[in-house]
């Protein structure tokens, strides 16, 4: 699994933050279905938004994150490839001009 830095932080911070907000749902709905105050039921409400918002944010980390290269690549040495993306088709690199598939 790649990120933008390198790091697993982009990919872990939103996972932890759910998982936060979700326990602490769980909890709250508890407390407040056991007869307690009506302040409960705000704070269900708000973390029923933080866990949707957090959805969001993981979704959207996810479809933006960019490669961590510019598909630039280059070939060194006598006969070489390079190919910065999918091959659609065989490679030769001269060698008894026989091509090779990718």
């Amino acid at each position: 699994m790649s990120s933008r830095s390198g790091s697993l932080v982009p990919v872990v911070a939103p996972v932890a933050v759910a998982a936060v907000v979700a326990t602490g749902l769980a909890v709250v709905v508890n407390l407040a279905t056991g007869g307690g105050s009506w302040w409960l039921w705000v704070v269900v409400v708000a973390l029923t938004v933080a866990g949707a918002g957090t959805s969001l944010w993981q979704y959207q980390r996810q479809s933006t994150t960019s490669p961590t290269s510019d598909h630039s690549v280059s070939a060194r040495g006598e006969r070489s490839v390079a190919i910065g993306r999918d091959a659609h088709g065989d490679i030769t690199t001269g060698d008894q001009n026989r091509p090779t598939s990718a």
